[in-house]
């Protein structure tokens, strides 16, 4: 059986107080680490929502996990919280 199937959405408009504005953002970029002080690389597209599911996860593993958000010149905001989830 795969190690990948058990896909949770690690992020939703509760991890960031941003909400998406089509008028305001591009969208948000999601960034995992596997420890809270680590280097984060990016695991999503630009998200034109507020909702993502992290389908590389690997099932009986922890990350930690921050979002970004882009502005309409692209320019990326400061990461938010990291938040741990485990999958």
């Amino acid at each position: 059986s795969s190690s990948y199937g058990s896909a949770k959405r690690v992020w939703s408009r509760r991890t960031v107080d941003t909400i998406f504005d089509p008028t305001r953002l591009l969208g948000f970029i999601v960034f995992r680490s596997t420890s809270l002080g680590g280097a984060y690389r990016q695991v999503s597209p630009v998200i034109e929502g507020n909702e993502f599911v992290d389908e590389s996860a690997i099932r009986g593993s922890s990350y930690w996990y921050r979002v970004q958000s882009m502005d309409l010149t692209g320019k990326l905001s400061e990461p938010s919280a990291a938040v741990e989830y485990s999958h």
